[in-house]
This record gives C-alpha cells, structure tokens and sequence, in this order.
C-alpha cells in the first residue's frame, strides 16, 4: 500500500513538472523573441530573466542594443511582476497588451527610442508602484486612466515629448512619493489637487509650459523634501504657504513671471538648503526671516529687488550679468536638447539555475525536503538578514541573491523600502561578492568602511534615493577591481576624492544628484578605460579639468546643474562623447 502510493506521488509530480516545463517553453518563446535569442535556449537560464514555479516573473536588460521593438506578447507573461529596460536602443510604441499583467508591480523603461502615447490600458495595472519611463520620444497627454493607479509610488515621465494639461485624476495617487514631470512640453496650470498628495517627497515639473499661479495646496506636502518649478510660464505671487513646507530642503522657482516680494514665511523652512528664485519680476527686499537661514540663496536678475541690506553670512548670490545669465540659459537649453544621459547599470542576476539538475534531485527535495546549509552559508547569510531585518533558513534560495557552487554569496539584487536600516558593517564579511545592486528608500547613514574587504567587487550601486549620507569612506580604494560604481540619488557630500583616480578598471561613474562640493580632481583622467562619467546636479565649483581630455574611451560626460566656471578645455571638445 505505501509502495503504490508512492508511486502515485511520484506520477503526479512528473506530471506536474512536465506541465511546468511546457508552461516555461512558451513563456520563454516570447522572451527569446525579446532578446533575439535561439527558440531553443531556455530563458530562465538568462541572465536578468528570473523564473518562479516555471513562469517568468521579471525581464531586467540593460544596454543590450536590441534595436527591435517591444512584442504585444509579452502580455501573456500573466505572472511578470517587474520589467526593467533600460538603454536598449528599442524602437516602436509602448503596446497596450501590457495593460493586462495584473501583478506587475515595476515598469521601468528608460533611455530607449520608445515612441507615441502612453496606453490608456496601463490604467490596469492596479498594482503598479513604480511607473518609470523616462529618457524616451513618448508623445501625447498623460492618460487619465493613470489616476486608477492607487498603489503608485515613482510616477517619472521626464525627458519625453509629452504634452497637453495634467488630468485632475493625477490627483487620486495618495501614495505618490515621487513625481518627475520635468523636460516635457505640458501647459495650463498646475493642478491644486497636487496638494491630495501627502506622502509626495520630490515634485519636478520644470522646463515646462506651465502657467498660471502656484497652487498654495502645495503648502499641505507636509513630507516634500524637493520641490522644482523653475523654466516654465508661472505668474503671479509665491504663496506664503510654502512655509509650510518643513521638509523642504530645495526650492526652485526661477525662471518664471512671478511677482510680488518674497514671503516671510519661507523663513520658517528650516531644513532649507537651497532657494533659487532668479529670473522673475519679484519686488521688495529679503525679508529679515531668510536672512537667518543659512541657505544657498539665488534671487539675481530681479530688477527691482532691494539687497542693499543684505549683508549676511549666508551663499547670496544678488547681481549675475545678463550676458552670463544668456550663456547659462543657452548653454542649459542645448544639454536638454541633446543630452541624453544614460546610465549604464551593468547585468543584474536575479536568479541561475543549475544546468545537471535532474528529475531525481526534485523528488527527492520535495519529498525529503532537504536542507544544504554550511557554516558559511549561515555565517553570510546573518549578514543579510540584519540588511533586510528577517529570518531566512538559507538566503541562497532567496530570488534576490545569487551564490556560488560552494556556498558563498556572489550578487546582490535587493529593493529595500519601508524600512530604516543602516548598511551593516558586517557588509564586510561578504569577501566573495562580485555584484551589489541596493535601490529603494530604506537606507541610511554613512557607508561603512568594512566594505573595503569586499576585493572582489566589480558592480557598486545605490540607487533610487536611499539616504546615505556623509563622505566616500577611503577603503573604498581597496577595490581595485571595480567597473561600475553608481551612488546616484543619495545623500553623499564633501568633496570627490581624489583617488577615484587609483581605481584603473573602471568603466562606469556615477555621482549625481547628491550634494558634492569643492572641484572636479584632475586625477579622473587617469581613468582611461572610463565609458560614462555622470557629475550633474551637486554643487561643483572650479573649472573642468583638461586631464579629462585623456579619457579616449570616454562616450558620455554630464556635468550640468553645477556651478562650474571657464569654458571646455579644447581637448576635451575633441572627444567624440555626448555632453
């Protein structure tokens, strides 16, 4: 009796995988298609392909240069629940099919050739939390099908040719916690019901057509950090109930048609680090109230505007020439124009299959329930459960995290959101791991300076603003064999060390939008096999060294949105890069 059911286990769980691997085929048909692979080739082996149950649960590709268009078909993919595209060169319109994958959670499709409207369909995808699709040619109006997306988070559109008025229906996204509008041709005013979102952080709607007043509803985004208006068509005076912004550290409103005198409220936004208001028709003087405030503060090139008391200790900036305000403004106008800024973040390994695994190791895992665990395994794997503060049994089975064939951790791919953790020290005990990709919001504090033991480093990111902070720990020169370092988006400041220099195998650099000081090192043309050097938006001061000149493999170079002086060294102009 127990021998026949046995027997009887065993049929249905052949039967089960058999049905499984006929599932994965089709599945992998249309990925193969995507990725202009052999029929043959099974997907889940892929790297950036990760399967769960024998269906295909997320596409991260990147810079792959497929120069083919999206395929409707991926609609099928019921089970997919994250698309990662970025820098792919893919041509064709967004296909509406993709409106029906109802557990897609991460759309991300960015610096491609994508064109046409965004699909009234993606309306659909109720458990969306990320809508990423910068970096595109995308046209027409924002669906307001969009306004369904009740579980949104990131909506960033930026750096498209979209147009036409913000749907009211926008305003339904409660949980928004970014909105990055910026670089699009939208007008009409800007909604009020933009203050419905109370979990928003970061607002850039800039180099837009918008007009009208500045809704004071905005003064209720009591959690808003960023707030960036400047380059568009706004009129009118700046509402007092910005002051209500306590978190705001960046305000831009300039280039604009505001009038009136500044209000004193803004005085109260003492987390204030920045406030630019320059190019409008403002009146009267500074009031007493941000005087106090220890800011970086702009007001140039408001004609009628009283600084003559305005001695302080604060970074004021009162009297721009015209003529250099016009070079800004054009030399600001051709980088939108032509910049397109593509970061390369390198292969990211969600999961790898073993290729021998037969029938037997099923069964016998599945009936038996086997366990392989090591001493460094579980030593390794503590380290990942104070990251993510939870108990794993054997992180090397986690989707997330990829392990060599003896039992050490090699790659990292983690979302960490939600949650306040600092990076562990213990971070250093990981000496075999090669890639380590950390997005989200969750971490803070300083990078700790064990992570100069993890030698075999080669890919470093920290995207999406986490909010690590102080300066670039020294070991991180240890790692000599690092490509790829990408701390975009954080919180980082002091001055760009010099030994940057040292790390001779880098290909790829990434340190924009943090708050970086002093200027950029010469030492950063010792970097020869660097591909892509991204410095935009800190605060660098000096002029561009002509030792970048030496960087011949060198395609992308952004330094915009600092405060850079002198004009480009003439061998860096001989560099066929895009700047």
């Amino acid at each position: 009796m127990n021998i026949f059911n046995l027997l009887i286990t065993i049929i249905i769980i052949i039967i089960k995988i058999i049905s499984a691997q006929n599932n994965t085929i089709e599945e992998c048909i249309l990925i193969n298609k995507l990725l202009n692979k052999e029929q043959s080739h099974n997907c889940c082996q892929i790297d950036g392909i990760t399967c769960s149950k024998s269906h295909v649960t997320g596409i991260y590709i990147l810079d792959l240069t497929l120069s083919s268009s999206l395929p409707p078909e991926l609609g099928n993919l019921i089970n997919l629940e994250s698309i990662y595209i970025q820098s792919n060169n893919l041509i064709g319109s967004l296909p509406t099919e993709l409106g029906k994958l109802s557990h897609l959670t991460y759309l991300y499709i960015q610096g491609n050739g994508i064109d046409g409207p965004i699909p009234p369909e993606y309306g659909n995808l109720y458990n969306l939390e990320d809508l990423i699709l910068p970096y595109n040619n995308l046209t027409g109006s924002i669906p307001s099908s969009i306004g369904n997306l009740s579980k949104l988070k990131i909506l960033n559109l930026s750096n498209n040719n979209l147009s036409g008025v913000i749907p009211p229906e926008i305003g339904n996204l409660s949980n928004l916690e970014r909105l990055q509008i910026y670089n699009n041709s939208f007008s009409g005013a800007i909604p009020s019901n933009f203050g419905n979102f109370s979990n928003l952080r970061n607002l850039q709607a800039h180099f837009n057509n918008f007009d009208g007043n500045i809704p004071p509803e905005i003064g209720n985004l009591s959690k808003l950090e960023h707030l960036n208006l400047n380059v568009n068509n706004l009129t009118g005076s700046i509402p007092p109930e910005l002051g209500n912004l306590s978190k705001l550290k960046n305000l831009d409103l300039s280039r604009n048609n505001l009038t009136g005198s500044i209000p004193p409220e803004l005085g109260k936004l003492s987390r204030l680090e920045t406030l630019k208001l320059y190019n409008n028709n403002l009146t009267g003087s500074i009031p007493k109230e941000i005087m106090k405030l220890n800011i970086k503060l702009d007001i140039s090139n408001n004609p009628l505007l009283d600084t003559d008391n305005n001695n302080n200790n604060n970074k004021l900036i009162t009297i721009i020439p015209i003529a250099v305000v016009c070079l800004i403004i054009i030399a600001v106008i051709i980088a939108i124009a032509y910049v397109k800024t593509k970061k390369k973040i390198a292969e990211k390994e969600i999961e790898k299959k073993k290729k021998n695994m037969n029938i037997y190791f099923f069964l016998i895992n599945f009936i038996f329930n086997l366990k392989f665990t090591s001493a460094s395994i579980h030593e390794e794997c503590g380290v990942i459960c104070k990251l993510i503060n939870k108990q794993l049994d054997n992180c090397c089975l986690e989707k997330d995290i990829i392990c060599s064939d003896d039992g050490h951790i090699i790659k990292i791919y983690m979302q960490i959101d939600n949650i306040s953790v600092s990076l562990p020290p213990e971070i250093g005990k990981l000496t075999h791991l090669r890639l380590m990709y950390i997005f989200g919001n969750g971490l803070y504090g300083p990078i700790p300076p064990e992570i100069g033991n993890l030698t075999n480093l080669e890919y470093l990111y920290y995207l999406f603003e986490n909010k690590l902070s102080n300066f670039i720990p020294p070991e991180l020169w240890n790692l000599t064999n690092l490509k790829l370092i990408d701390l975009n988006g954080n919180n980082i400041s002091g001055d760009i060390p010099h030994e940057f220099g040292n790390l001779l195998n880098l290909e790829y650099l990434n340190l924009s939008n943090n708050t970086l000081t002093g200027s950029i090192p010469s030492k950063l043309g010792n970097l020869t096999n660097l591909k892509k050097l991204n410095l935009s938006n800190n605060s660098l001061t000096g002029s561009i060294p002509p030792e970048l000149g030496n960087l011949q493999k060198l395609e992308t170079l952004s330094l915009s949105d600092n405060n850079l002086s002198g004009s480009i060294p003439k061998n860096i102009k001989k560099l066929k890069i895009n700047m």
